[in-house]
């Protein structure tokens, strides 16, 4: 949802089940409802910026190939306009300047300004690191963004004229932890919602012999606040896998974090078309790819192959997987096994499944209410699953290839769950 410039409607997107999305607009008091615009099919259509005279919207339409169109639509009539076609790029958000000719916002390779009336794309400031704009001064002349230049998230003031920017920009805030932007003040003031919830990847060394921590756990990266999660050792030990971001958040892109255990360097690997990536994350054996559930818009979350030195992706799975795919892989890498739950209304059986990734034959492990986490035993008999039960947590142990479930524990203990990690 985005306030006008007038403080007097809001735009925001709708969402109903089995229609098309909508924009709607509707009065800051409740009053003149209405349908601005209904999205087309297999495309989500979510409104990013008003334009200073309140006539016209920024929007962004997600579409089911995986592309991104930035639009201009009029807030009279619905009617939109093509800014510019992103592809598999992601969304660039984006913000007006005070006198509408121009909107800021950011590209793969930096922050750019698009003349609104021509189309016409000016490249501003080149940027390699995660980064996004923030928003404009009232004067026009400086444009505030966020971003990793420096090797950790901050925020920056960069001066602007006709499209350019004068010099190099200059660091205003060491820390920006901001999760959603809410602009200046007249008085010049900025404000932004603060990201509170956080889980970190961190390291810690026992000795094998006693069970005990040697030292406190260490975080493995000092350069972001948020959520991480989901770390997995490459076969070889040389490299650290991580999720960062994994939200749908589109200020900050969900990534897979590389990590040199010998040297601390670290990669961002974005996948194009895939708006969250979570929940789960595997190195393939061979060391070259990891295994991660993805969302793509229009098509629901599923399981993809991301390459690690190229960040392209393949399919690993063929269905839509519901909101919280878990999987694991065999010890020899050649079989998946995932938890599937129908989308069909009032559906509540999930289902294990084990696939051969090199012929896509399937076969089901167990069929059972509430599956929520499974993890692969080292010698790929067994696969211990987790299941939520009549408000406890269980955790079962049953064949890799089907069979019985044998209960291992259970907890009744309210607001607690176990989580199967090896």
């Amino acid at each position: 949802s985005v306030p006008s410039p007038d403080s007097k409607s809001i735009v925001y997107s709708w969402y109903g089940s089995n229609r098309p999305g909508e924009i709607r607009v509707i009065g800051l008091d409740g009053s003149s409802p209405r349908v601005l615009r209904v999205a087309g099919t297999d495309v989500d259509e979510e409104p990013v910026a008003w334009s200073p005279d309140g006539t016209q919207l920024l929007v962004e339409s997600g579409k089911s190939d995986g592309t991104t169109d930035m639009m201009l639509v009029g807030v009279a009539d619905g009617s939109a306009k093509l800014l510019k076609a992103m592809g598999a790029d992601p969304a660039p958000g984006g913000r007006f300047s005070p006198d509408g000719r121009y909107i800021a916002w950011s590209v793969k390779d930096g922050l750019s300004m698009v003349e609104v009336q021509t189309g016409k794309e000016y490249p501003l400031l080149p940027d390699p690191s995660p980064h996004g704009v923030l928003g404009w001064t009232q004067d026009g002349k400086h444009i505030l963004f966020h971003s990793e230049r420096s090797g950790s998230p901050d925020m920056w003031l960069v001066a602007v004229a006709g499209g350019k920017a004068l010099g190099e920009p200059e660091l205003v805030k060491k820390g920006y932890y901001g999760s959603r932007t809410l602009g200046f003040t007249r008085a010049g003031a900025f404000y932004y919602g603060v990201r509170t919830p956080t889980r970190d990847v961190y390291i810690a060394e026992f000795d094998p012999a006693s069970g005990k921590l040697v030292g406190s756990p260490q975080p493995v990266s000092r350069r972001w606040f948020g959520v991480s999660g989901n770390p997995d050792w490459s076969p070889d030990g040389k490299f650290l896998a991580y999720l960062r971001n994994q939200t749908q958040d589109s200020s900050f892109p969900s990534s897979i974090v590389i990590r040199s255990t010998s040297t601390g360097e670290e990669r961002d690997l974005r996948v194009a078309g895939m708006t969250s990536l979570g929940y789960a994350l595997r190195w393939t054996r061979d060391g070259k790819a990891v295994v991660v559930s993805a969302f793509e818009p229009g098509k629901g979350r599923s399981l993809v192959r991301v390459d690690v030195q190229t960040g392209q992706a393949t399919p690993v799975t063929p269905r839509s997987l519901g909101p919280f795919p878990r999987f694991d892989l065999s010890p020899d890498g050649k079989t998946i096994f995932y938890i599937y739950t129908p989308e069909a209304p009032g559906a509540r059986q999930a289902q294990l499944l084990a696939r051969d990734l090199q012929s896509g034959r399937e076969i089901e492990i167990i069929r059972k209410p509430g599956l929520t986490y499974v993890s692969v035993s080292p010698d790929g008999q067994r696969v211990v699953i987790g299941a939520e039960e009549n408000g406890a947590t269980v955790l079962s142990v049953v064949p890799a290839t089907g069979g019985q479930a044998r209960e291992l524990v259970t907890n009744r203990v309210e607001g607690t769950n176990y989580r199967v990690c090896s």
